[in-house]
């Protein structure tokens, strides 16, 4: 028999409880509580199709609109030429000018929570306007960036309650992440918010490079800087563990004891060091202090920049996301306290944290910023935009292989390429082919047809570029690349396994090899051993069996015919 449902009671205290619930997030949300669209989560939009970005103008427009025929308009999705990607790094100086962050309207002499949120809207409306019109006009090829308000909303409200703004920037290319109108905003909304770039992730370039940008800044007006890391510091990989041949344990362990020696001594030396904050227009020494600074180092910065002291600090940390204005923050507050992920834009809301009764620790949500001085596969490799949605894998993988030598990529995953591709030319596009099929090859990422997967390996490129295993940055604009990147440690191995490999993949024509005439007579004279091939005979009424017969005919039992030709097999 089956067992009978107990019904649910519906108790008055249950009733009450969800009632104040409900009560609670209404007085908590005001005005929006009642806005369908705003109990939607959060959601950063960087990218939309045509079709979605035809219906997220028309929303935002507030208009209707009707199908019209016979006005049907090509859409060219194919990779830019080369003349296009040389356009979409030149800018003009009047056409970058245009290039605006979007300010929010002055709410003061606003009557109701409606008017403001329809007058915010409106604005943003006309800036997006402005920048399709100016893609339009120019031909501008624009950077992916945020398309949702609500994200631009927290940006807003964090410069507003923000006494010191801080940019922060990834070292290894600073001037990819600022935002010059960003802080031109920031002073119009008051002349005395001080701007600091954070130079965050400073541990994934050498002491040279750091000096070479230091001494940069110090040239550029009104400019406040430090060098962090909101990780722990570590020295850069050369080389992949999981590939690494005849290196014992104890060799690892004990560069991993000097080297942590040598970052306790840096460490002490830097304690000792008085804290100034690096201005243009002071004298400057000789020796350029281009060292990562600490926790307590940066707080003393920033609480050296309070002019108010009747009430507390408060320090917004800005920037494009992946950048570690979370980890930051966890990093001076010494424990977790906001989330942080790989994945970029994790954070969906500001938060403010008390540091202690002086300081007030503000994060805001990461922001895609509209640009035009750089393309995607730029933003791909810096951790702008994530790689899991990257459809284009190649292009980001060959702007890898212009900046990085081969020799590079194989010190680091222990692949080895052939000497004539060594001597190529680094910008040469088919570094990009054979570096993902020997990476595919090394790592065992085969596809279900025995090919390599192309696409995986160029995900773990970019997640290793990301991350710093690979030595990926641009110097100064006024510092000869050459100058500023140096390869020398980076040393190549040739064993028997990974020569082996080699020759395998140019059996199978996935690595181009130089062919001479020599080598194509060869292959023409060589003798292949062919033959004629017959079914084997089947028995049938006209060889009688004996009933108690083991003879099952097996002798000069024929091969397969793939197993036979196997030799020639490409």
């Amino acid at each position: 028999m089956k067992k009978k449902k107990k019904s649910r009671k519906v108790e008055a205290g249950h009733l009450l409880i969800n009632h104040l619930i409900r009560r609670s997030a209404k007085s908590n949300c005001g005005h929006l509580y009642g806005n369908e669209e705003m109990q939607v989560p959060l959601r950063s939009i960087t990218e939309e199709t045509n079709l979605e970005e035809f219906f997220s103008r028309a929303e935002l427009l507030g208009s209707t609109f009707a199908a019209e025929r016979m006005n049907a308009i090509v859409v060219n999705n194919c990779l830019p030429n080369n003349a296009n990607q040389r356009d979409a790094v030149y800018v003009p100086e009047d056409v970058e000018s245009e290039l605006k962050v979007p300010r929010r309207p002055d709410w003061h002499g606003a009557k109701t929570a409606e008017s403001l949120a329809a007058e915010e809207q409106r604005i943003f409306t006309e800036w997006r306007c402005r920048l399709n019109a100016l893609h339009a006009k120019s031909g501008l090829v624009l950077t992916p960036y945020e398309k949702n308000p609500d994200i631009w909303r927290q940006l807003w409200r964090v410069l507003e309650i923000s006494d010191v703004v801080v940019q922060v920037l990834d070292a290894r290319n600073p001037y990819m992440f600022r935002v010059p109108d960003l802080e031109l905003y920031v002073k119009e909304l008051s002349s005395e918010k001080k701007i600091f770039l954070l130079l965050n992730k400073a541990d994934l370039i050498s002491a040279h490079q750091r000096k070479l940008w230091a001494n940069h800044f110090n040239t550029v007006p009104n400019i406040s800087y430090a060098f962090w890391s909101a990780q722990k510091v570590m020295n850069r990989p050369t080389f992949d563990a999981e590939v690494k041949e005849d290196v014992e344990v104890n060799a690892e362990d004990d560069e991993e004891t000097a080297a942590e020696e040598a970052e306790d001594k840096e460490d002490e030396k830097n304690k000792h060091q008085s804290i100034e904050i690096v201005e243009s227009g002071e004298d400057i020494s000789e020796e350029v202090d281009c060292a990562v600074r600490n926790e307590q180092e940066l707080l003393s910065m920033f609480k050296s920049l309070r002019s108010d002291h009747s009430r507390p600090l408060v320090v917004g940390m800005v920037g494009y996301p992946n950048v570690g204005k979370s980890s930051t923050i966890n990093k001076l507050l010494q424990r977790k306290k906001v989330a942080v992920s790989k994945t970029p834009g994790k954070t969906k809301h500001l938060q403010t944290l008390y540091l202690d009764d002086e300081l007030i620790l503000c994060d805001a949500p990461g922001l895609v910023f509209p640009a035009a001085t750089f393309r995607r596969e730029h933003m791909v490799l810096n951790g702008m935009l994530s790689s899991n949605v990257v459809s284009d894998y190649v292009t980001p993988v060959r702007q890898l292989c212009s900046v990085l030598p081969l020799y590079v990529f194989e010190s680091i995953y222990g692949i080895v390429l052939s000497e004539e591709q060594q001597a190529a030319e680094q910008a040469n596009p088919d570094n990009a082919d054979v570096l993902l099929n020997a990476l595919a090859y090394r790592r065992g990422f085969m596809s279900a047809k025995g090919l390599p997967d192309r696409s995986r390996s160029a995900r773990q490129l970019i997640q290793d570029c990301v991350i710093g295993k690979l030595p990926y940055s641009s110097p100064p604009p006024d510092v000869d690349p050459k100058l500023y990147n140096d390869f020398s440690s980076f040393s190549v191995q040739r064993t028997a396994s990974k020569l082996s490999t080699l020759n395998l993949l140019q059996r199978k024509n996935l690595i181009k090899t130089k062919i001479t005439a020599e080598d194509v007579d060869r292959e023409f004279f060589s003798s292949s051993s062919s033959g004629v091939h017959f079914r084997g005979r089947v028995p049938g009424s006209a060889m009688p069996v004996p009933v108690n017969s083991k003879k099952h005919y097996n002798r000069n039992k024929k091969e397969k015919l793939r197993r036979v030709y196997a030799h020639l097999d490409a």
